[in-house]
């Protein structure tokens, strides 16, 4: 055979390998397409949902935290999923009723748009805004436009929160607000330890609807805001004599939450004469720094129609005694937090508390609890109506979980069989702080009373670190 008889030979038989296997291919493709055809024709789970059921899955998973504006967080991920996912997102007013956002130095291009594209899905429900900024924000092309936004929507803003400089904040009051729903509203004040710039901010002023303030290294007399329609304060580094400003301000506010400093200037006298105030239910104080020499905050006040009372730093025992004399208060709760310093809470300074309800230790000393139990095993008399009872001890080279577990289920033990009639917590709640590598194993025995007590209803939970032992 000559060479090119050869050539011709291995052409034909490369040919018809060739042709065979296209022939296999275009079966492959038509087996393909008639799967991918049949595929098409099998509806997918999550598509056959109603649709308020995926409105209501989206709603549910907006996120806690960070900033709204995020492409791969809801609400603009589900806008990203199908079309029609994307269609009932931007039907679905909720999503799109509250914005999270800090403000760079430099502006935002095209802020205002995306803003008011976005509160333009949100119908008619009230809108929440979270604004922090770097500093100098205000100062960028396109403030003006993201206030303008702002401003259109104020009227159903019902929660406004701000983070940002002094000098930041007096932007906003170049602006005409309508605040025709705000409820809520909070300031942090950033770069400074106290402003720098220190009018009285008037962008508020038309808040009459306004209930709940939050403040931060600002003064309430800084603002000019409804004042008398406020019911509930919580400000923080107030000294005593503006904390006492803060109580004449606000003279019809229920609940009140202060951090108060020791300073040179502080204001504290020897022995204080305490200003009474009718209308406080709730009282939250902490008091940083050094323990004052002079006197405690609770020395300044009288609350007598007060409901809970929360003391989340140290404790002058005198001073809280002499507080429950003078204010001869219904109390239902009461949290408090033993320091390092002051921690001579008497036993009898429960005595004044029959209507107690709520009990909240943390950090106690050994001696403090040990009394206190004693007195509870005892007594049917004392702390008769306690409901719930949480020991939180936060140095557990003072009191383990090994002691906390073992006391506490003796001592209810011991009422519960010494004084059948008397009333037991219905719920009560021990825990430690841990290393993460430490972890309570308990035995039978030593969990059994807290079994009889779960099964008689008592809700019973035992957490030392990260671990539920119970």
């Amino acid at each position: 055979m000559t060479e090119a008889a050869a050539l011709r030979v291995e052409i034909e038989e490369l040919t018809r390998a060739i042709t065979r296997q296209t022939k296999l291919l275009n079966e492959m493709q038509t087996k393909l397409d008639l799967l991918q055809e049949e595929l098409r024709s099998i509806p997918y789970p999550i598509l056959t949902l109603p649709t308020e059921i995926i409105s209501k899955i989206c709603v549910h998973s907006l996120p806690t935290t960070g900033f709204c504006f995020q492409t791969d967080s809801a609400p603009i991920v589900h806008t990203r999923i199908s079309r029609l996912w994307r269609a009932i997102a931007i039907s679905t007013p909720a999503l799109w009723t509250w914005v999270r956002a800090w403000m760079p130095e430099k502006g935002w291009k095209n802020i205002f748009g995306l803003l008011d594209l976005w509160f333009s899905r949100s119908g008619d429900l009230p809108l929440a805004v979270n604004i922090s900024g770097d500093l100098g924000w205000t100062k960028a092309s396109t403030a003006d436009g993201f206030f303008a936004i702002l401003q259109k929507y104020s009227p159903r803003i019902r929660s406004l929160k701000l983070n940002m400089s002094s000098e930041d904040l007096l932007r906003l009051d170049t602006f005409d607000f309508q605040w025709d729903s705000l409820k809520t509203f909070s300031f942090g004040l950033l770069y400074e330890i106290t402003p720098t710039f220190t009018p009285v901010f008037t962008f508020l002023h038309t808040a009459a609807t306004l209930r709940d303030v939050e403040l931060s290294s600002m003064l309430p007399s800084m603002f000019d805001v409804p004042w008398a329609n406020v019911a509930k304060f919580d400000g923080a580094f107030y000294t005593t004599r503006e904390s006492l400003q803060v109580f004449d301000l606000l003279a019809n506010a229920e609940d009140m939450e202060l951090v108060m400093y020791a300073a040179p200037d502080d204001g504290r006298e020897e022995s204080p004469n305490p200003v009474v105030y009718e209308n406080i239910r709730r009282f939250c104080i902490t008091d940083q720094g050094s323990p004052n020499d002079l006197s405690h905050p609770l020395e300044c006040f009288t609350f007598p129609q007060l409901i809970t009372l929360e003391l989340k730093d140290e404790i002058d025992g005198d001073a809280l005694d002499l507080f429950f004399r003078r204010s001869r208060c219904p109390l239902q709760k009461l949290v408090l937090t033993s320091g390092e310093v002051l921690s001579d809470v008497s036993i009898d300074t429960f005595t004044q508390l029959p209507s107690l309800l709520d009990l909240t230790l943390c950090s106690p000393s050994q001696t403090f609890l040990g009394d206190l139990l004693r007195e509870y095993a005892g007594q049917a008399g004392f702390l008769p109506n306690l409901e719930c009872l949480a020991i939180t001890c936060q140095f557990p080279d003072q009191i383990s979980l090994d002691i906390l577990v073992d006391y506490v289920g003796l001592k209810l033990k011991q009422r519960r069989e010494s004084l059948p009639d008397a009333k037991l917590p219905k719920s009560l709640r021990l825990v430690t702080e841990t290393t993460e590598s430490m972890r309570y194993q308990f035995s039978e025995r030593r969990l059994s009373v807290y079994r009889e007590l779960r099964s008689e209803g008592v809700q019973v939970e035992i957490v030392g670190g990260d671990f539920v032992i119970f």
